[in-house]
């Protein structure tokens, strides 16, 4: 939103957004500000009239893409969890209720994820939702402890679509599947090649590929280690052959 951000233009942004946005499309939407909390309802605080969390989840709830991401990074956000998960939706809060009043830090660590090389914890050049909130909630941490405070806030995930929300997203809390495979930044791949169709759909398939190993690895404690194996070699075999070809591609072109 440009200028400032009020209820109506916010309002016109998002029907834009829906008009235009393809169910194949992902959706991010990062909030960024001050919240609040009543006891009953969140919300955004804005000029003029603030939008509640329950006017939220109308809105969102317009946008047809089937994977979103959206990241409140308000104080008292985590009361915008509940009204705001659905299935195919990663929702992140900086806190973990509403009464966690007091100003976020987490909006710092969470840009500064997306930006260092550090988030990027299996090193495959691409920063997922996961570990962007990874990198975010142990720095977070490490703020507080160096200050010799107890935090203020908690980070939780949520992209079940029906979960509580998780501090720690893993197999064991049933959180982080979706949020794996949704990348947040590329980090490695090249924005001066121009791109044939056929560069495009490798890219595409190169992706989608590297989503399945995400997803399989995100498994891999809860399977049988020979048939992780024979997957995970079956998809980077794949994966190799793919990366053969863009490579081959991209050198073409250069």
């Amino acid at each position: 939103v440009y200028g400032e951000s009020r209820r109506e233009q916010i309002n016109r942004l998002l029907e834009d957004l829906a008009a235009r946005i393809r169910t194949q499309d992902v959706f991010q939407l990062f909030l960024i500000g001050h919240g609040s909390y009543d006891g009953y309802d969140y919300r955004f605080d804005i000029p003029g009239p603030d939008l509640t969390a329950s006017q939220w989840s109308e809105l969102l709830g317009r946008i047809r893409a089937e994977r979103q991401v959206v990241v409140n990074m308000t104080s008292s956000s985590g009361a915008s969890l509940l009204p705001w998960r659905q299935k195919g939706r990663v929702v992140i809060t900086a806190t973990s209720s509403g009464r966690e009043r007091n100003f976020s830090v987490f909006p710092r660590y969470f840009a500064e994820a997306l930006q260092n090389p550090a988030s990027d914890a299996d090193k495959n050049q691409a920063i997922s939702a996961l570990e962007a909130f990874r990198y975010a909630t142990r720095e977070v941490a490490r703020y507080y402890e160096s200050l010799k405070r107890l935090a203020t806030e908690h980070a939780l995930m949520e992209d079940t679509g029906e979960g509580e929300g998780a501090r720690e997203a893993t197999p064991d809390t049933g959180q982080g599947l979706l949020a794996t495979a949704i990348v947040l930044r590329r980090l490695g791949e090249s924005s001066a090649t121009a791109e044939t169709p056929e560069i495009r759909e490798l890219r595409a398939q190169k992706r989608q590929l590297e989503e399945f190993i995400e997803q399989l690895k995100y498994r891999k404690a809860s399977m049988n280690t020979e048939e992780y194996q024979e997957q995970l070699e079956k998809l980077l075999l794949e994966l190799a052959k793919t990366q053969q070809r863009l490579d081959e591609l991209e050198k073409k072109q250069n």
